[in-house]
């Protein structure tokens, strides 16, 4: 049986090598996502093994990082969900 983190990889490769930033749906919920959060950015991300790729994001120029810098590697690291 394939473990959790080997079927996200399997999914997220997936998605990985698509342009996201041109899509207009996914970029007027990334606004909008600013505008009900009161916020200066917010993003669209993937993680792979290593990095975290921006694939549609709003106030944000950096479109990825380590995986070991990104915020989001706190969840993909918990063993419980909600």
């Amino acid at each position: 049986m394939l473990s959790t983190e080997t079927k996200r990889l399997a999914t997220v490769r997936k998605f990985e090598h698509l342009n996201l930033n041109d899509n207009k749906e996914l970029n007027d919920l990334v606004s909008l996502t600013t505008q009900i959060c009161n916020t200066s950015m917010a993003s669209v991300t993937i993680m792979d093994d290593d990095l975290q790729w921006l694939k549609c994001a709003s106030g944000l120029k950096n479109y990825q990082q380590k995986r070991q810098d990104s915020f989001c590697q706190y969840l993909i690291n918990t063993k419980k969900l909600w």
